[in-house]
């Protein structure tokens, strides 16, 4: 059979690799298995995540996407990883913080996204598209890299 390559990123997806590690198990007397985990976002990740804020944030506050400034896109993206975090507590989307002047003084903030995993990305943007689609009716396109990872994990 050659070389397949899964990407695991949901139950549904885990699944699909252990039926096809399965069938091969049953067809061969041996086999090989390599386990890549933790790679980082890729870029086309974080662009699509970024283009997807944008969107987003033009939609709500009703304005060009153009026109938006740094500090409305700054605000969608802390309130769309704080939001997630709220919904899901997945312990990647916050660090704790400490002010080394104070070290009695500290606070949860949100990760930034090229801290995060493929995989976490991944859930993120799934959940970015589904609460988008709806609560506000927007269609979060899914292209490129996003795409072909949501078709191999039969999202």
């Amino acid at each position: 059979m050659g070389k397949q390559e899964f990407n695991v990123y949901s139950t549904h997806s885990l699944r699909r690799a252990h039926d096809f590690i399965d069938d091969i198990a049953e067809e061969n007397s041996s086999f090989k298995i390599t386990i890549t985990t933790g790679k980082k976002a890729s870029m086309p990740q974080l662009a699509l995540f970024n283009i997807w804020v944008r969107q987003y944030c033009a939609h709500l506050l009703r304005k060009p996407e153009k026109s938006l400034s740094k500090g409305e896109l700054a605000g969608m993206k802390r309130a769309v990883k704080r939001r997630y975090y709220h919904e899901t507590h997945e312990p990647f989307m916050v660090e704790r913080i400490t002010d080394p002047f104070h070290p009695d003084k500290s606070r949860l903030e949100v990760t930034s996204a090229a801290d995060w995993t493929q995989g976490e990305m991944y859930r993120v943007m799934e959940w970015l598209q589904n609460t988008a689609g709806e609560e506000h009716g927007i269609i979060l396109e899914s292209v490129g890299e996003h795409a072909r990872l949501k078709q191999q994990t039969g999202a």
